[in-house]
């Protein structure tokens, strides 16, 4: 379809006016992605789901506050309006952080967030596992993450995940990792009062003594820490220490531990790996993501998780599915049926077009939601 052919509505063109992007630059980039689509059988008039990267697409890479880009917000509740389309955040990031980014930093809350790698998605407040949350799983993990740190004097934040198949560890971070700037941390640390007293609360046997809580590491024990550091106050350090057998401590420490590095990270990595037997992914802010077996084996990754999302909340099949995203890992593993817009520059637009992956590339999300919406007129003419 020759871009002539399309146009934005009043909506569109005012967000484009105020943003400062020209309407035929917004019209020849929906007849580029009309063009990629019908090149690999793709039905842009009929129910399309959207998952958008945060980081990149919506916020600028370095933004640690999670601050969408002047006019992201708007334009991404523009392709909420659209008939027949839905529309998530679509990232490996934990559920609580993405939740908080939706809630307070968007203020939309009908936009999905499918997460974790695709191992939950959550729609309005409903949570939906994908990979099926066990307790034992994830309060094993951490008793066996708290011996290795106990034992080396380390700390760690939890991230806020939802799914037990990923371990998410985020160690010696408050500072090189920049995690104190982290907008669920930055004038949110508790006291360690505070931590003891829901980590009581939630049915874990803890005493408080000079400012540190002292606990029995077993399993059976963990679940009201595992309460406070990975559901009430996720990302706040805590240094673990061992002080006889499986009688353990931690306290709240804003000091990283001097020397710590990179290297040595990859190296506790290593260490949970040999005890546990997940797959531990070492991450320049200072994060582990450490995945259990279960999750290497099965069907688990993004675009599986924006599949399921898609089955929730549209009325039935076929659907097109389009990912906005800047990463490789954010790229489609099956082409059938998907649309990838990478981002112009970005090492996904490297990846898709070494890999001959099904793709047009975008700006982020503000021009590509406008081109949506031009194309949704179009093709309804």
């Amino acid at each position: 379809m020759s871009s002539n052919n399309i146009a934005l509505d009043a909506r569109g063109g005012e967000l484009a006016g105020r943003l400062g992007l020209a309407e035929a630059d917004i019209a020849a980039e929906a007849g580029r992605i009309i063009e990629a689509a019908q090149a690999n059988d793709l039905d842009l008039s009929g129910d399309i789901v959207i998952g958008l990267d945060v980081n990149g697409p919506v916020v600028a890479v370095d933004n640690n506050d999670l601050m969408p880009m002047e006019g992201a917000r708007e334009c991404v509740e523009y392709l909420l309006g659209l008939e027949n389309v839905r529309t998530a955040l679509m990232t490996g990031w934990d559920l609580s952080s993405m939740t908080f980014f939706r809630d307070e930093r968007m203020g939309l809350g009908g936009l999905g967030i499918v997460s974790e790698y695709g191992m939950v998605y959550k729609k309005g407040d409903e949570v939906v596992f994908i990979y099926p949350y066990d307790e034992a799983e994830a309060l094993g993990f951490l008793k066996t993450a708290i011996d290795i740190h106990a034992d080396h004097d380390l700390k760690f934040a939890i991230q806020g995940n939802f799914s037990s198949g990923i371990g998410p560890l985020i160690v010696e971070a408050d500072h090189n990792g920049n995690l104190f700037e982290h907008p669920l941390v930055k004038g949110r640390v508790p006291t360690i009062e505070k931590l003891c007293e829901e980590a009581e609360k939630g049915g874990s046997e803890v005493k408080l003594a000079a400012g540190k809580v002292y606990f029995r590491n077993e399993v059976d024990n963990l679940r009201g820490i595992f309460e406070a550091l990975a559901r009430r106050h996720p990302l706040i350090s805590v240094r673990w220490h061992r002080a006889e057998d499986d009688m353990c401590f931690f306290e709240i420490d804003p000091q990283d531990k001097p020397g710590f590095t990179f290297s040595d990270l990859q190296v506790i990595g290593d260490i949970i790996t040999q005890k546990t037997g997940r797959r531990c992914m070492v991450y320049e802010d200072f994060g582990i993501d450490c995945f259990a077996k279960e999750v290497d084996e099965g069907d688990y990754y993004k675009q599986a998780g924006l599949d399921a999302y898609g089955r929730d909340v549209l009325a039935g099949e076929p659907f097109v599915k389009i990912i906005v995203g800047d990463k490789a890992n954010d790229a489609p593993r099956v082409f059938e049926g998907t649309l990838f817009c990478p981002q112009k520059g970005s090492e996904a637009e490297e990846y898709a077009a070494e890999n001959k992956i099904p793709s047009t590339p975008v700006t982020d999300v503000r021009d590509f939601a406008l081109a949506m919406g031009a194309i949704r007129a179009s093709l309804a003419k």
